[in-house]
């Protein structure tokens, strides 16, 4: 007879997520992928950050409680001809 000590397990959760669908030097850009992804239901935003070769305007998505939904945006995306999506930690 013998025992086994078993501990608890938690799940911690790395959320919330973002998703970046594009950066572009103009606003102009930005806004054109920010309709094309309003067509097919999901609402992005733009955000405007100063880096090292100047302004960059990103249209993000989020923020997400679990990654999976950024997921299933992120396909429904895709299926709409938007790629190159990144998901990542929010910020």
């Amino acid at each position: 007879t013998k025992e086994v000590a078993v501990s608890e397990y938690k799940v911690k959760s790395a959320g919330p997520y973002q998703m970046q669908c594009g950066s572009f030097r103009t606003q102009k850009q930005a806004e054109v992928l920010k309709a094309t992804i309003a067509f097919t239901g999901i609402e992005a935003d733009i955000r405007q950050t100063q880096g090292k070769t100047g302004t960059w305007y990103k249209v993000i998505l989020g923020p997400y409680p679990r990654k999976r939904l950024a997921e299933q945006d992120k396909h429904k995306l895709s299926r709409n001809q938007v790629n190159h999506s990144q998901i990542w930690g929010w910020r």
